[in-house]
């Protein structure tokens, strides 16, 4: 279709600075990775507006263009006393009641030193396989 145009006319386009389709493509800016937070930011701000007054208790998901609004979750282990627990008692119930036999999906690496973990040096945890010997 721009083979029709003239060329008068995309000199006076380039004299006035306004490119085709290929100068504008390069001077874009590239386009924000769909995961990155700048994509989630505008849902964050949102929410926390006075437009969002009546949204509570939601879990939405964000990437990109997409946002869905979750199901709501449902608790898979319950502990429950009369009253508020206290630290020392989730210490004590938690890892033993709650999170029992739940493998951690991103643990700590194992020569990072965890309260109740004795740290390993790196040589320890590493595979056979991966040491080098020297």
């Amino acid at each position: 279709m721009t083979a029709t145009v003239p060329d008068s006319t995309r000199q006076l386009r380039a004299r006035a600075g306004i490119g085709g389709p290929e100068q504008q493509a390069q001077q874009a800016p590239p386009p924000p990775q769909m995961r990155d937070p700048e994509m989630i930011a505008p849902m964050v701000g949102y929410l926390a507006s006075d437009d969002a007054w009546n949204i509570n208790g939601y879990v939405f998901g964000v990437a990109g263009g997409t946002i869905s609004v979750l199901h709501h979750p449902t608790p898979m282990r319950t502990i429950w006393k009369p009253a508020m627990w206290t630290v020392d008692e989730l210490i004590e119930m938690v890892p033993r009641h709650l999170m029992a036999g739940i493998p951690n999906p991103a643990p700590p690496p194992p020569d990072l030193e965890i309260p109740g973990r004795p740290a390993r040096p790196a040589e320890e945890a590493a595979p056979a396989s991966q040491t080098v010997s020297t």
